[in-house]
């Protein structure tokens, strides 16, 4: 058993390798790699004669439903994949072709997209490429500590940016102080940051309303991630989030996503905690207050109420590089020693942990991640470090022993 699940292994290792070779490289390779084992060399022949009859002899593996010629360089770029808009292609393997996409909507975003050949999807290609975007996706949950740090830094490192400490690179350089390269500016970190605040508030008194923009730019921020890791929603659906979504009226206030913005298409309501449904209501009451002011300043009619499509937030493009400047200002890492990584969807992943870890029955977390299977959720979304395991132990029952020099009475037959 164990020989005939090595030599599947050797052989799709090996038609891997060769399926983009010309044939007389393909022979040679052949017949240098399978010289001692015959039964390999006609395994990978045999599955390359499939792979060839399953399509033209003269095209190559259809790509998106459409056949594609020898070579996918020649081939015009498909305009669009569901959401994505294909760029271009960014190379070719033995497994498939990789494209470079952009979505636009619900969140400006580039992507590589990774199409599988047809031919290679068989059963157990599938369940590895599976595996390996599982391993590769695999995030780690923050703790309650490190979410404290992060939106700590998320609320004020847009104005401590101005206030960070200049230092020189080189004190015996002879160049002048002013020129660029004789001088840095000294990396943010939660211990400095209230100094740089303070540095950056001095250095623009004479701009109150740039330090007024900085400090609302670094509010949404903290409020944005506070969302997210309370809620469990995606990045692309915080985007879509319009002031019309909310609802703060009734016994628990909820938030209504479209469905057309939604990964399952259901268009789900999501109830809000109380302490962050208060923080979203002064959150718009404030942008009720901006946008009076302005239609002030342009002599418009005062609106009464916010408009229903007014964004939420102002979700920037960029938001994946200002999460990971945040981190390393709040002195997370960027991976863990097992290699999870930490990201925006990593908030997500610590919403489904801290509710596992706060008792939250299985089905009930399911519901609030929205997933279609628990194993989804209990797999994928929970982070198995942050589990109070010595707490579960403690709970067990206790089997105490008797003491050891306790005699235990006999009973003597009379």
């Amino acid at each position: 058993m164990w020989m005939n699940a090595e030599l599947e292994r050797q052989v799709e290792l090996l038609f891997q390798e060769l399926a983009d070779k010309p044939p007389a490289q393909r022979e040679r390779a052949l017949n240098e790699r399978c010289a001692p084992t015959p039964e390999l060399r006609e395994r990978v022949q045999r599955q390359q004669a499939l792979h060839n009859s399953s399509c033209d002899p003269g095209l190559r593996t259809p790509v998106f439903g459409r056949e594609t010629p020898a070579t996918a360089q020649s081939l015009p770029l498909p305009r669009y994949v569901g959401p994505y808009e294909i760029l271009k292609l960014l190379g070719e393997g033995g497994m498939g072709m990789v494209y470079l996409a952009e979505q636009k909507q619900p969140i400006r975003r580039r992507v590589a997209l990774k199409v599988i050949k047809l031919g290679m999807d068989t059963q157990a290609v599938m369940a590895r490429f599976e595996a390996e975007r599982d391993r590769r996706n695999q995030r780690r949950a923050l703790t309650e500590e490190e979410l404290l740090r992060l939106l700590k830094v998320a609320r004020m490192r847009p104005l401590a940016e101005y206030g960070r400490e200049i230092s020189r690179k080189d004190a015996d350089s002879k160049r002048s102080r002013r020129s660029r390269a004789t001088w840095k500016r000294e990396p943010l970190t939660i211990d400095n940051l209230d100094e740089a605040v303070g540095r950056a508030r001095k250095a623009m008194k004479d701009n109150p309303d740039l330090i007024a923009h900085l400090e609302r730019t670094g509010q949404e921020r903290a409020l944005m991630y506070k969302m997210l890791v309370l809620t469990g929603l995606r990045k692309g659906e915080l985007a879509s989030l319009t002031a019309g979504q909310l609802d703060f009226v009734g016994s628990v206030a909820h938030v209504t996503l479209n469905p057309a913005d939604e990964k399952n298409r259901q268009g789900s309501s999501i109830p809000l905690r109380a302490d962050l449904a208060v923080e979203l209501s002064a959150w718009l009451d404030e942008r009720l207050g901006d946008l009076r002011a302005e239609c002030r300043r342009r002599r418009q009619p005062i609106p009464a109420l916010l408009p229903a499509s007014t964004p939420l937030f102002h979700v920037p493009s960029g938001l994946t590089r200002i999460f990971d400047r945040d981190l390393a200002a709040a002195g997370i890492s960027k991976r863990d020693e097992r290699n999870r990584v930490v990201d925006v969807h990593a908030l997500r992943a610590t919403f489904g942990t801290h509710l596992c870890a706060a008792g939250v029955p299985l089905r009930t977390a399911q519901a609030a991640m929205r997933h279609s299977k628990p194993e989804l959720t209990a797999n994928i979304y929970t982070d198995p470090k942050l589990l109070d395991v010595a707490g579960a132990i403690a709970a067990l029952p206790a089997l105490t022993l008797p003491p050891k020099n306790a005699e235990s009475p006999i009973e003597v037959a009379s």
